[in-house]
């Protein structure tokens, strides 16, 4: 009966713990950018998913390269840039202006294992390192 419980017990808990282990996606979906002023930061983007630019301040102004390639659009409370592709393959810049920031991307369209779905923009680590500089 022992014996019974037992096998019972690892066919019913391994296709479970492989469940949990694919549940979550690889590292590196959610990025974490510092950049400087003269920097052009990669974004991948695949058709059927969005990617979300989020800024600390207020967007400005934001520029696409090829409208036909990209919709983009500022959230409502203008601190994120919302990224959709309008193709299934492509290359294009993307300029976006904050009060403090002048930030340059290049956005590639292509493969959805490689789809960054949140780009975080950390602006006081850039200041930190920019005071940093100025005091050497």
């Amino acid at each position: 009966m022992r014996l019974i419980l037992i096998v019972f017990f690892l066919a019913w808990s391994i296709p479970a713990l492989a469940f949990i282990g694919t549940r979550y996606l690889e590292k590196g979906k959610i990025v974490y950018e510092y950049p400087a002023e003269d920097d052009v930061l990669r974004v991948f983007v695949s058709p059927g998913f969005v990617t979300k630019i989020e800024l600390p301040d207020d967007v400005e102004l934001v520029l696409v390269g090829d409208t036909d390639l990209l919709k983009v659009e500022v959230s409502s409370d203008k601190r994120s840039v919302i990224v959709n592709t309008l193709s299934t393959e492509g290359e294009t810049n993307l300029i976006v202006d904050t009060a403090s920031l002048n930030l340059n991307y290049e956005v590639i369209i292509g493969d959805k294992d490689k789809v960054d779905y949140r780009v975080w923009i950390d602006e006081y680590k850039r200041l930190r390192d920019k005071q940093t500089d100025q005091t050497k």
